[in-house]
């Protein structure tokens, strides 16, 4: 399957390009951005290679993270990029992320995005489950999960391969409890 693309009122969420290294380094490596991201350049070359590394994939297999920029639509601009983690097959348990360039930031544009992405999910892929994981201090994550409805869940209740950090939060989003706004 390719990688999808969408479009919103403002933004188009598609696969980045080669020339979005600079955006995505300059906003990856903010400080205000690296307290909350495990991610994170040392700089532009290492941005540059890692959406090379990205660049292919058949989208939708298990156990891959995808990356998709998140760009402003008259400009194309990158202005922020969202992490996709399909956990098993079929689309069944998806896990994302998102990330919003600081001077882009408390526009409306990760509701607009993740909103986007989780009809996507939902309504094409079938997905039953999403999952939201963010740092306790990200309080602006923590309000957009809840204005998307996912709820906080005890990490007990999910089979991660992986440990969490001690202040990173689990929240989910069943298709039988979506409502979208």
């Amino acid at each position: 399957m390719n990688p999808p693309r969408f479009e919103s009122e403002r933004l188009i969420i598609q696969p980045m390009n080669i020339t979005d290294a600079h955006n995505l380094y300059a906003y990856r490596s903010h400080p205000d951005v690296v307290r909350f991201q495990s991610m994170m350049f040392k700089n532009e070359s290492e941005a540059r290679q890692f959406i090379q590394n990205h660049q292919g994939f058949d989208f939708g297999i298990p156990e891959t993270w995808y990356q998709l920029g998140i760009y402003l639509k008259p400009e194309q601009e990158l202005i922020g990029d969202m992490g996709v983690h399909i956990l098993n097959e079929n689309f069944e348990t998806v896990e994302i992320g998102y990330t919003i360039a600081p001077a882009h930031q408390r526009n409306g544009y990760a509701f607009e995005a993740v909103h986007k992405f989780l009809d996507f999910l939902f309504t094409d892929q079938y997905t039953n489950t999403v999952i939201g994981i963010t740092d306790s201090h990200n309080h602006a994550s923590i309000r957009l999960l809840a204005r998307l409805k996912f709820q906080r869940t005890q990490p007990e209740s999910l089979l991660f391969d992986f440990e969490l950090l001690q202040d990173e939060l689990v929240f989910t989003l069943s298709r039988t409890m979506q409502i979208f706004v």
